[in-house]
């Protein structure tokens, strides 16, 4: 049992909730690079180029999402692929 988001009604009990994005915002996400894995014994030898573990990129974010029914999970879906 839930109040939907969008119509705020009660929702009975046994109807699962629809995710809907209402925002969302694009992001850059930052390269991280591996830390330094040098053992005890490899402390004499030279250093190796460090591994790029996560090079990053583009994507985006959900800055709001809401709670709701099937019908305005529908309405909403209509009105989006509309534009």
């Amino acid at each position: 049992m839930f109040r939907c988001q969008m119509c705020r009604d009660v929702v009975p009990a046994g109807i699962r909730a629809n995710k809907v994005v209402v925002a969302s915002r694009p992001r850059t996400y930052p390269s991280r690079g591996g830390g330094d894995r040098r053992g005890y014994r490899d402390r004499f030898r030279s250093p190796s180029p460090k591994p790029e573990y996560d090079k990053g990129g583009t994507g985006h974010e959900i800055v709001q999402e809401l709670s709701v029914c099937e019908s305005c999970a529908a309405q909403h879906v209509a009105q989006t692929t509309e534009l």
